[in-house]
């Protein structure tokens, strides 16, 4: 196998100028910044405005938070003979 220079493998492989990433693009990051997509995610899980609506007030997306976060860590982590001091008290709670 023929070795490439540096210059050579751009030559080759890069097809123009490199811009730097913005890191706000990366995909979890979306959701805070980009406004038609928080229309779209408001409904769901925890990204919607906190209201007085039944639903949808800082108790109740406490509690949804509170139950999925227990269910994971239960699932996930039961089993395992290594178990984290937090799901070795959530379990038994």
């Amino acid at each position: 196998m023929r070795k490439l220079t540096l210059d050579q493998w751009e030559d080759k492989w890069v097809g123009g100028p490199i811009k730097q990433f913005d890191y706000k693009y990366q995909m979890f990051l979306r959701p805070f910044w980009d406004k038609e997509l928080q229309a779209q995610l408001e409904d769901w899980l925890f990204f919607g405005p906190l209201t007085d609506k039944p639903g949808y007030t800082l108790q109740d997306n406490a509690l949804q938070y509170a139950a999925w976060r227990g269910d994971i860590l239960s699932l996930l982590n039961n089993r395992k003979p290594n178990q984290m001091p937090g799901t070795i008290a959530i379990y038994e709670a």
